[in-house]
């Protein structure tokens, strides 16, 4: 008569065998220790993906924002520019002898339509 003892190891282990490099058997306590390092390994990987795609986000973000402001700075300056040279009188804007943009050019040609 055999003791049940053999069985049970049998039940509560797991044996994994990789080709005939190596081969590892897992036994009761052990299988829970595996799913959680696993579980844990798991964790901390998705947790480091998930920062570095935080950072990307933000670092697209500063890249944007930087560009809007630059846009808004240079408007700003080309509106200033423009009140000075409409605060002057019909005389000093000739004597500034400012280029005409090709489409006011056009429409002061045809006419405003």
């Amino acid at each position: 008569m055999t003791d049940g003892t053999n069985n049970d190891t049998r039940r509560r282990s797991i044996r994994f065998k990789f080709r005939d490099l190596f081969e590892v058997e897992v036994r009761g306590h052990d299988i829970l220790m595996v799913v959680v390092a696993v579980a844990l390994a798991w964790l901390v990987f998705a947790s480091i993906e998930q920062r570095e795609g935080r950072q990307i986000a933000v670092s697209n973000i500063t890249v944007e924002h930087k560009a809007i402001v630059d846009g808004l700075r240079r408007q700003e300056e080309a509106t200033v520019d423009l009140i000075y040279v409409m605060t002057l009188s019909p005389e000093q804007r000739t004597a500034l002898k400012l280029d005409m943009p090709p489409s006011l050019r056009h429409k002061l040609r045809e006419g405003y339509r």
